[in-house]
C-alpha cells in the first residue's frame, strides 16, 4: 500500500491532473492507494472507493462509500483533513468550500504549524491502521514536511515529487519555505522529477544536498491518450455541439449585465495619462506615477469574480460550435488566465498574427483574474484604441503587482517599434474583431478533449519557469502543433518532441524566452506552424503514445518504489 500526500483538490490541471492520473493508474495496476487530500466531491472519481473525514480533534468518519469499479483491480481510499475553511496555496484560486484562501508566504508561522500538524494527525492515523510501505508527497512543500516528520518517528520510507508552483511561489520566495523543502529533500528516499528541466532546478536549488544525484530519478509528465485524439473535422464538430448542448443544460446563464464593457467604460472614464505619438513604450508599463491610479478598478474587478470561476462560458462555446472548422484554422491557449502564463503577449501579437492569417479563430482556455482584461484588450485593439489598450495593461499589473517581469514583452516589443505603432493599432482595428477570439471559460479534460481535436497550433508563451506543462502533452495527442516558451521545462519538452521532425520543423515550436523576441517570435512562428498543415501530427502523437501514457510512467513509480522498499531489484535507471 502507498498513502499520496496532495493538499489540494483532484479537479484541474498541474499536480492536481498529475495526482488524480497517477493514483487511477496505480488502481488500475493493482495497488491500492490512500490519498490524502482536499478533494470534496470523491463520487467523480470512479477509482475512489471510500472517503473518510478528520476533525481538528482526531475524530475521524467516514463520509462516502460505494464498490470499486470492475475496471480497477486495485482501490482507491481518500482521506481528508477538516481545515475549517482554510486553505494555503500557491496561486490564489476560487474553492467553493473555502472562505480563507491565501498564499502560503502570507501565513504567518503559527497558521502554518497547525497546518502540518493536522496532517500529521491524519497520516499518523493512517500508518497505524493501515500497512503503508512508502509515503508519497506532492510538491516541494508543504506536504513534504508532513512526510518527513512522520518519517522521524516509523519505519515507512517517503519520497517526494516536486512541481514548479511551489519552487516558483513559495520556496524561491520564503526563505521558511525553502528551509521546510530542504530539510525534506535532504531525507527523502527518493526526488522524482518530472523533466530533465526539473533535476537541473533542484540541483542548481539546493547545492549544498550531498545526496541528490543519487535521490534523483527522472520520471515523464503523462498523458491520457485515449481521451486526447485526433479525430476527423465532421466528428469533432458533432462532438463539439453535443458537448455545448451537454454544458447549456447542466450551467447556469451568464450575468444579464456583462462585465466587459462596463470595465471599458471606466477605464476610458478614469483619470489617466493620455498616450501621444512618441509615449507608448513609455507609458505602457511605467511603475507608478503617471496619474494612473487604477487600483480602485482593480478592487472593483477582483470582486465581482468574472471569469475566476471554475465554470465554462457556455455561450462564448456556442458560438465556438458556429466556427466553420473546414474553412478557418484554429489557434488555442489552455491554462490559468493569469499574468506569467504569457497572455498579454499573445493577445499583443494578435494583429500581427491576424493580419497575416485572416481565417484564424484564437480559443482562449481557462479561468483566472485577467479574464476581463484580457478581452477589453481584445475590444481595444479591435477599436484602435492606444490609449485604452495601455490603460487596461496597467489594470493587469494593478491586479498582479508582484508580476512585473510578465509583461515585459509587451513593452519591449513596442520599445522596437518607435514611430510604428500607429501602423500596428490601424492593423489591429482592420483586423482584430471580439468574434475572432473566443473565451471558453474553464473545461474539465473531458470537455477540452473535444476543442483540442479541432484545433491546429497550440501556444503556451508562458514567462514562468515550469516544470513540465502537462497541456503540451495532451495539445500533441490532441493532433494540434505546439508553440512554447523555449526555457524551462517547456524546453525540454520541445527537444524532446523535436526529435520526431525534421530540424526546421522541430525549431518552429520554439518561442525564444528573451522579453525582447516573445511577441514577433509569436506572429512569426504561429503562421510557420499553420504551413504545416498537419503534416506531422501523427508523428508527433506517436512520440507521445510512446514516451507519456500514464500507464507507462506509472509502471516505472511502481518498479522504483519496489525497490526502495526492498520488493525489487530493478530500481530507477536514470537521473
Amino acid at each position: 500500500m502507498i498513502v499520496f500526500l496532495h493538499g489540494y483538490l483532484l479537479d484541474g490541471s498541474g499536480s492536481n491532473l498529475w495526482t488524480r492520473s497517477m493514483v487511477e493508474s496505480l488502481c488500475r495496476q493493482g495497488e491500492t492507494v490512500h490519498l490524502v487530500c482536499q478533494e470534496g466531491q470523491p463520487e467523480c472519481y470512479p477509482f475512489i472507493s471510500e472517503a473518510l473525514a478528520y476533525h481538528p480533534d482526531g475524530r475521524r468518519e467516514t463520509v462516502w462509500q460505494r464498490s470499486t469499479p470492475s475496471m480497477y483491480s486495485g482501490t482507491c481510499i481518500l482521506h481528508k483533513p477538516l481545515l475549517g475553511g482554510r486553505l494555503p496555496v500557491y496561486v490564489v484560486d476560487h474553492y467553493a468550500e473555502f472562505t480563507d484562501v491565501r498564499p502560503m508566504v502570507a501565513w504567518c508561522d503559527e497558521e502554518i504549524e497547525v497546518y502540518l500538524h493536522q496532517h500529521q494527525q491524519v497520516l499518523r492515523d493512517i500508518l497505524k491502521t493501515y500497512p503503508i510501505r512508502v509515503m508519497h508527497a506532492n510538491h516541494a512543500v508543504l506536504m513534504s514536511v508532513v512526510a518527513q516528520r512522520m518519517a522521524e518517528s516509523c519505519a515507512v520510507p517517503y519520497v517526494i515529487t516536486p512541481h514548479g508552483s511551489a519552487i516558483e511561489y513559495a520556496v524561491k520566495r520564503d526563505q521558511r519555505f525553502y528551509r521546510y523543502a530542504e530539510q525534506a529533500f535532504r531525507s527523502a528516499q527518493r526526488i522524482y522529477a518530472l523533466s530533465t528541466e526539473m533535476v537541473d532546478r533542484v540541483t542548481a536549488l539546493f547545492p549544498d544536498l550531498p545526496d541528490l544525484a543519487r535521490q534523483i530519478c527522472l520520471l515523464n509528465t503523462g498523458v491520457d491518450t485515449s481521451l486526447f485524439s485526433r479525430v476527423p473535422l465532421h466528428q469533432g464538430a458533432k462532438n463539439l455541439h453535443r458537448l455545448y448542448h451537454d454544458l447549456k443544460s447542466q450551467c447556469p446563464v451568464a450575468d444579464a449585465a456583462p462585465i466587459v464593457p462596463r470595465l471599458v467604460a471606466q477605464m476610458r472614464d478614469s483619470a489617466c495619462y493620455v498616450v501621444d505619438t512618441h509615449g507608448l513604450a513609455d507609458g505602457l508599463l511605467t511603475n507608478g506615477g503617471d496619474g494612473c491610479d487604477l487600483s480602485g478598478v482593480a478592487t472593483w474587478l477582483q470582486d465581482t469574480g468574472y471569469g475566476q470561476h471554475k465554470v465554462p462560458d457556455v455561450e462564448n462555446l456556442r458560438a465556438l460550435t458556429e466556427v466553420d472548422v473546414t474553412q478557418t484554422r484554429v489557434l488555442i491557449f489552455v491554462g490559468r488566465l493569469i499574468a506569467n502564463k504569457g497572455l498579454f503577449t499573445l493577445i499583443a501579437a494578435l494583429p500581427g498574427i491576424l493580419s497575416q492569417n485572416p481565417h484564424v479563430r484564437l480559443v482562449i482556455v481557462g479561468h483566472g483574474p485577467q479574464r476581463a482584461v484580457l478581452e477589453a484588450l481584445v475590444f481595444a485593439l479591435s477599436a484602435g484604441d492606444a490609449d485604452l489598450f495601455c490603460r487596461l495593461l496597467h489594470l493587469g499589473r494593478c491586479i498582479e503587482p508582484h508580476e512585473v517581469a510578465a509583461f515585459a514583452p509587451v513593452r519591449a516589443y513596442f520599445e522596437q517599434s518607435q514611430g510604428e505603432w500607429e501602423d500596428y493599432f490601424l492593423r489591429a482595428q482592420r483586423h482584430v474583431r471580439a468574434d475572432r477570439v473566443i473565451f471558453t471559460g474553464y473545461l474539465q479534460h473531458v470537455e477540452l478533449c473535444h476543442v483540442l481535436s479541432l484545433s491546429d497550433v497550440a501556444i503556451f508563451p508562458s514567462v514562468l519557469a515550469e516544470a513540465g506543462p502537462l497541456v503540451f502533452l495532451e495539445a500533441i495527442a490532441a493532433g494540434c502543433f505546439p508553440l512554447g516558451t523555449d526555457f524551462a521545462g517547456m524546453a525540454a519538452g520541445i527537444q524532446a518532441a523535436a526529435t520526431v521532425l525534421p530540424a526546421e520543423v522541430g525549431d518552429i515550436m520554439r518561442l525564444r524566452s528573451d522579453p525582447a523576441n516573445t511577441v514577433s517570435d509569436i506572429v512569426r512562428q504561429t503562421s510557420l506552424a499553420l504551413q504545416t498543415n498537419g503534416a506531422y501530427r501523427q508523428s508527433l502523437r506517436d512520440w507521445v503514445v510512446a514516451e507519456h501514457d500514464w500507464d507507462q510512467i506509472c509502471r516505472r513509480l511502481r518498479q522504483d518504489l519496489s525497490y526502495l522498499t526492498g520488493c525489487s531489484t530493478d530500481g530507477c535507471d536514470s537521473n
